[in-house]
Order: structure tokens, then C-alpha cells, then sequence
């Protein structure tokens, strides 16, 4: 079944072809597939410049005009509303499924949300500091940097969200999920990167406080630093700004070890 089209949109498809665009150009403006623009074309020539829907046989459509803006907006003010919440939210008497219907018509596709970490403000405008200070790095800058971070990995994970999207629009911040670490742990793991390749990768047993990550700098960085790809002991220090890493025992380590850091 072709997807529905508002008549206003397919007027001004109508309007765009008389302008003298091609039908490529058409699928890029209104976002509408060469299918669906070509079918629209044909019937303003077929029928002689009407566009307006059809008379049609068999069961009358169950939302008319309004409902289906209403089913669109609510889905575009709050795309992570799934086709029951829409239908209490607008206290409609129709199925998920027309919803649902409505929603692919009027072009929007209910896709998995991308993904992405909790920030706050301050964590944003610290990390686009970091990125302009070393926009301008050459290759041999970067090979003079270890990278390291930890992780927890979860037994389970039931983060995932669905999201009412356009096509093409995955990694727009209004259709992304933010989320939290959370979820029962069930390892955690430090591990370290540099220009030679993956360096050693650490299981963390009990709680990775700044003690513990003084010591695996003093037992585990620096000896495989030392005795691996920074011979000479010119090298940066990879690591986030979480509290463990900047606490102040952890400076105290670093300073005495001579690590120059990046953060």
C-alpha cells in the first residue's frame, strides 16, 4: 500500500513540477520517494490538475485529516511515545496499528534510538575545548599518546528505546536516547591503547577507587610504557576527566612518575 500524502503536499509537488524541476530534484525538497513523486505528477496530468483524494469503495478511513496532524504532532513535540501512549494521549478510539499507519504515512519511521552518553553542560563544553586544542595535531603528535579508559560491562542491558524518526535523521539530538551507566555489573576492565596497538587489558576486582588506579599506573601503565613503545619515556597520558582520575592522590603519582597527561 502507497504511503498517504496531505493534499497541501502534494499540491505543492504539483506546483514544483509546473516550476520546471525535475522529479530528482522534487525527492529532495519534500523528502518523498521518486515513486511517490512520479505517481503524484501522473495523476495532476491524468486528471486534469485535480489532486483531490478519491472517492473510494469498501471501509471509510478511521481518523480523518485532523486526527492524523494530531497523531503526527504528538509523535514530532515527543518521538519516544510508542502508538498506545499516542492513542491515550489523544484519547483516540482507533488502533495501534492505524497509528502506527498514520505516523509511516505522514513519513516518519519507528527505528531503534541511537545512543548516546549523559552529559551535563559543563562535560559539553570541556570536551569541545579538548577537540579545538587538538584539532590541528599531525600524525606524529598522536603517536606520542597512550590511550586508556575503563569499563564496566553489565549482565544486562535494557536501555533501548524506540523513536518515531525521519528517514535520515538517526543522529539528530531530538531522536537520541541519553543514557545513564547503570545495570548489574559484571566486570569491570582498565585497558590501554597506543601507536603499536592494543597494550595490556586489566581486570578491576571490587571497586576502581583513585588507589586502585594508582596502582595499576605504577604497576601496569609505566612498566609496559617503559619496556614497550615509549622507551624513552616521552609519551602523554591518555585518560578522562571522571573524579577518579583527577583526584588528587592520582596527580601526586603522575607528578612523581614525570607523566605528562592529556585530558
Amino acid at each position: 500500500m502507497a504511503p498517504y500524502i496531505p493534499l497541501e503536499e502534494r499540491r505543492r509537488i504539483a506546483e514544483l513540477s509546473l516550476q520546471g524541476l525535475s522529479q530528482r530534484a522534487i525527492c529532495g525538497l519534500m523528502n518523498r520517494s521518486r515513486t511517490a513523486v512520479h505517481r503524484i505528477i501522473k495523476a495532476y496530468c491524468d486528471r486534469g490538475g485535480a489532486l483531490d483524494d478519491e472517492q473510494r469503495s469498501g471501509r471509510p478511513r478511521a481518523t480523518d485529516s485532523l486526527t492524523d496532524s494530531l497523531i503526527v504532532a504528538c509523535a514530532v513535540v515527543d518521538p519516544f511515545l510508542d502508538a498506545n501512549e499516542i492513542r491515550r494521549e489523544l484519547q483516540l478510539d482507533v488502533s495501534p496499528s492505524t497509528i502506527k499507519r498514520r505516523l509511516r504515512q505522514a513519513g516518519l519511521q519507528g527505528c531503534v534510538a541511537a545512543q548516546k552518553p549523559h552529559l551535563t553542560e559543563r562535560q559539553r563544553q570541556l570536551r569541545l575545548e579538548f577537540a579545538r586544542a587538538v584539532e590541528d595535531w599531525t600524525e606524529n603528535e598522536w603517536h606520542e599518546v597512550i590511550f586508556t579508559d575503563d569499563a564496566t560491562f553489565s549482565t544486562r542491558w535494557d536501555q533501548q528505546r524506540r523513536v518515531w524518526r525521519p528517514m535520515n535523521c538517526r543522529y539528530v539530538p531530538h531522536y537520541c536516547h541519553s543514557v545513564l551507566s547503570s545495570g548489574r555489573c559484571a566486570v569491570s576492565a582498565w585497558g590501554a591503547l597506543s601507536k603499536e596497538g592494543l597494550g595490556p587489558l586489566v581486570r578491576i576486582d571490587g571497586p576502581f577507587t583513585a588507589s586502585a588506579y594508582c596502582s595499576l599506573l605504577q604497576e601496569v601503565l609505566v612498566p609496559y610504557v617503559l619496556d614497550g613503545p615509549f622507551e624513552d619515556g616521552c609519551y602523554l597520558l591518555q585518560h578522562d576527566r571522571s573524579p577518579i582520575h583527577t583526584a588528587r592522590s592520582v596527580a601526586a603519582v603522575l607528578e612523581s612518575l614525570a607523566v605528562r597527561t592529556l585530558h
